[in-house]
């Protein structure tokens, strides 16, 4: 009891931040405190104030509207339209401020970049169309020229 099991006997478990190699115990990558082999996606288990990023790899837990560097060792800010992200890049945001919509851009991680929402009276042309444009005249609400779905008091559909 208290020894790990490993090809030819039994070993003393190795310290967090290592694993076993043969007989020895060989480091894991900075920020890790359990691994697999020495790649930075073999970790299993991030050290406290790190997690797993969408490539598998441990970087530094941070705040809302920061997301960790590339290298995973600071908090950088999000886009300025971000609330929360995987990276700081313009097309990375996972959730929107208000008055934001997101436009999904990456299905795999559910990111995509903020776009102003529209209000009343306004619709966007199409998913990607940065713009709103204002509805028909007499119209109230629309999601296009062509489709109203509310006419002023004194209008009729």
């Amino acid at each position: 009891e208290g020894y790990d099991l490993w090809v030819d006997g039994c070993y003393l478990p190795c310290p967090v931040g290592e694993y076993r190699y043969g007989t020895q115990c060989q480091r894991c990558t900075d920020n890790c405190d359990r691994c697999v082999g020495t790649m930075r996606h073999e970790c299993t288990e991030c050290s406290r104030n790190f997690r797993f990023d969408f490539r598998g790899v441990c970087v530094r837990q941070c705040d809302e509207g920061y997301t960790a560097s590339l290298a995973g060792d600071r908090c950088i800010d999000c886009d300025a339209y971000c609330k929360t992200c995987i990276a700081e890049y313009r097309t990375s945001c996972l959730s929107c401020f208000d008055g934001y919509t997101l436009r999904i851009l990456d299905a795999n991680t559910s990111t995509g970049e903020c776009m102003q929402s529209c209000d009343r009276g306004f619709f966007r042309d199409a998913a990607n169309d940065m713009r709103c444009l204002q509805c028909a005249e007499f119209c109230l609400d629309c999601d296009s020229l062509e489709t109203c779905f509310e006419c002023q008091a004194d209008a009729t559909l």
